[in-house]
């Protein structure tokens, strides 16, 4: 069984994408920080719709000097993120279909082990995960 997990989509400016995102009824749900990677995560959905169809926003925060990455040409978007329930066979079959595995299934933060596939036709990345702990 596969399981939609979120839409991942980096920020420069989370609390005016937050009141964007609630006026069309979407609530925060849980906010996590990283002291060592320079990020937040804010997860976002609508009423009832909590580890169901979520929203993540990711803010990587200003270097040192202050300055910020400026996402262009879509590159604000990140993933689609989908739980699957074994890993290593959905990233078999995966390959055995032509696909590139860019990042095999390792440990990712801890959280779950992860496989990146290939980019699609839109250059977006494909993240599958086993064991996902979401925020």
């Amino acid at each position: 069984m596969t399981k939609y997990l979120h839409t991942m989509i980096r920020v420069t400016d989370p609390e005016a994408t937050i009141r964007f995102f609630e006026l069309i009824g979407l609530r925060e749900m849980r906010r996590v920080s990283s002291e060592q990677g320079r990020f937040t995560l804010i997860f976002l959905a609508a009423p009832d719709q909590e580890g169901v169809a979520e929203v993540e926003l990711t803010y990587n925060w200003p270097a040192e000097d202050g300055s910020y990455e400026k996402y262009t040409g879509g590159r604000n978007f990140g993933h689609l993120a989908f739980e699957v329930e074994n890993i290593y066979e959905t990233c078999q079959r995966l390959m055995d279909a032509g696909v590139t595995i860019i990042r095999g299934c390792d440990v990712d933060n801890g959280d779950a082990t992860v496989c990146r596939g290939d980019r699609n036709a839109f250059g977006d990345w494909h993240l599958l995960c086993n064991g996902w702990r979401q925020g």
